[in-house]
């Protein structure tokens, strides 16, 4: 996971949220419990390899149904962001900007008017909607 002293950590901030793992630094590797404690209320993984299924089947081999206590999961707020849009999140650099705009989309939807996102995120199935930074 991202820890703190992370551009992801900064990305998390500077679009409206708290990184439920801030205690670590830079990036560290975290037990299903760690999971279960931090309690998320939002989990975001950028991979074209894994699912939502595969971090389920991960929690259930070790801290079994208790997975279904973690509000991400409870509530069906598990991203998974596919394609391109992982250099969004993954990258720093220019595109930085349009990874603070899929954060915002998914963490406060209400914001930008979106009334629906799916599980598994690309560039073809969840469109970014453009922000409004500057106004004359």
């Amino acid at each position: 996971v991202t820890g703190n002293n992370t551009f992801q950590n900064n990305m998390i901030i500077l679009s409206g949220n708290k990184n439920a793992f801030s205690n670590i630094s830079w990036w560290g590797v975290i037990s299903p419990e760690e999971i279960l404690e931090a309690n998320p209320s939002i989990i975001i993984m950028p991979t074209n390899y894994f699912n939502e299924s595969d971090l389920i089947s991960w929690l259930n081999s070790t801290i079994g149904n208790a997975y279904k206590n973690i509000s991400a999961i409870r509530y069906g707020r598990v991203y998974v962001i596919r394609g391109y849009y992982i250099d969004y999140i993954d990258q720093p650099g220019p595109m930085t900007v349009e990874g603070l705009e899929l954060l915002i989309a998914l963490t406060h939807p209400n914001v930008l008017n979106i009334t629906s996102i799916p599980p598994i995120i690309t560039p073809s199935d969840f469109p970014l909607p453009k922000l409004t930074v500057f106004s004359s």
